[in-house]
């Protein structure tokens, strides 16, 4: 498989935000945050439907930091099978950040590099961890041992079905991945809509 970050896309498609490495660019609609600055089209979203009503959507992106964005993005590109869909600055400029789409809802996983870090991140793996549900955890879990990872919590078997684990990737970011039958029944749904 080629690992190649290649040219980066246009951001387009479903995606309403553009991202610049420029603290001096922050618009009436943009944020900045640690020398990342988020310009978000709000009339291209302004449509959506909220079923929930719940100010809080959905995980939009999931960011970890990395010395090398580059070597992350071909470290995960091996693993998920896929190649990174976006990368700023284009190659061929080595990237400052870095991002997937992944499963079956397009979830997003960004790589940043660590100088845009928010000041005081700490780099030891520890705090919240994400969770991506897998279908064999175990198979999985083997996959990231024997790509370098180590690993943080053991596989662990909770009630219910669900089971879980966590691993330190070769760039100091923990990952999570479970079995998880809620997740499961929630695709079910969708698909009977």
């Amino acid at each position: 498989m080629d690992c190649s970050l290649g040219e980066a896309q246009p951001a387009s498609l479903s995606r309403s935000r553009r991202w610049w490495l420029d603290a001096t660019a922050v618009g009436e609609s943009g944020h900045h945050l640690a020398g990342l600055v988020v310009q978000t089209d709000t009339e291209a979203v302004a449509h959506l439907h909220n079923p929930g009503g719940s100010m809080f959507r959905g995980i939009a992106t999931v960011t970890f930091v990395a010395d090398d964005p580059t070597e992350a993005a071909r470290w995960y590109a091996d693993l998920f099978g896929v190649a990174p869909y976006y990368a700023f600055p284009a190659p061929p400029a080595p990237a400052a950040y870095v991002e997937f789409r992944v499963g079956d809802t397009e979830e997003e996983l960004g790589f940043i590099d660590r100088r845009y870090a928010p000041a005081g991140a700490s780099n030891p793996p520890g705090g919240a961890v994400v969770f991506w549900h897998v279908d064999d955890l175990d198979a999985v879990h083997r996959r990231l041992l024997d790509k370098g990872a180590t690993e943080y919590e053991p596989i662990a078997h909770r009630e219910n079905g669900f089971v879980t684990a966590s691993v330190v990737d070769p760039f100091g970011n923990v990952l999570g991945v479970m079995h998880n039958p809620h997740y499961l029944d929630m695709l079910a749904s969708r698909e009977h809509r």
